[in-house]
């Protein structure tokens, strides 16, 4: 399974994604509420369209890619709070629906490590809720044991730690 990272996003895009993530059965799991079409629209002024430009201007906070598989645009991911600790980003990822449980995730989690490293980052970080999406993160940082920390919080939340290899 092959996925490729694209930047930047379109509006289109980051709508069709606010849909997915607003699905009943995805919001539960996520750490930001419920977005209405302007607050999405907001997000993809401040963070996603000046994101391809700004980066050759000023130091990223964030980077976010469209996940492309097959040429569709079936996600979108993240590596952000890179001024946060020097070297470290935290990984963020949003599948369509129709997408999940194909290998599609596990891909682009593949390519965003690796858009990590290539960006000279020698840490991805993340955290995933007592929620359903715990069994697709717990298989990520399995998948991965060499280079990887995790624990459970008290609250069942998994936290984990990719070192570059």
């Amino acid at each position: 399974m092959s996925v490729t990272l694209r930047q930047p996003l379109t509006l289109e895009e980051c709508q069709r994604v606010r849909e997915w993530r607003n699905d009943p059965l995805v919001l539960p799991m996520l750490r930001t509420g419920y977005k209405t079409p302007a607050e999405q629209e907001q997000f993809y002024y401040q963070h996603v369209s000046r994101s391809w430009w700004r980066r050759w201007l000023v130091a990223k906070e964030h980077e976010y890619y469209a996940i492309e598989y097959q040429g569709d645009c079936v996600g979108m991911g993240g590596l952000t709070h890179l001024r946060r600790v020097p070297g470290e980003a935290e990984i963020s990822l949003i599948i369509g629906p129709m997408y999940r449980g194909a290998g599609v995730g596990t891909a682009a989690v593949d390519a965003l490590l690796a858009e990590a490293w290539r960006l000279g980052l020698t840490a991805v970080i993340g955290e995933c809720y007592a929620t359903g999406a715990i069994q697709f993160w717990t298989q990520q940082v399995s998948c991965r044991p060499e280079r990887t920390t995790s624990n459970l919080t008290e609250h069942g939340n998994l936290v984990w730690r990719w070192v570059r290899a």
